[in-house]
């Protein structure tokens, strides 16, 4: 899974624990339901200001939802990959 695909399932996971529809998350943040429908998907990639907007409704903090949701070990793991044919090499001494 993409990190976007993580946070977004973590953030639907969230707002069905809430009890809440993406209607009624709507009301409380500056974006509508089909936006927020493609970021729960993974299909959209949200600024962090998003984000952080939309957890303010469930009181969690920006970084408590990225941890948990797996998005910075994702992001991690995609830099590191992207290293692994690459040779690295110390400077001598």
């Amino acid at each position: 899974m993409t990190p976007e695909q993580l946070l977004g399932r973590y953030l639907r996971e969230l707002r069905l624990a809430h009890g809440l529809s993406l209607e009624d998350v709507r009301r409380h943040v500056s974006f509508g339901t089909s936006y927020l429908s493609a970021i729960e998907n993974g299909q959209r990639k949200a600024p962090m200001r998003t984000i952080s907007e939309l957890v303010s409704i469930f009181g969690m903090s920006l970084c408590d939802v990225l941890v948990n949701s797996g998005y910075c070990l994702a992001i991690e793991s995609e830099k590191l990959s992207g290293k692994q044919n690459k040779e690295i090499r110390l400077p001598d001494k």
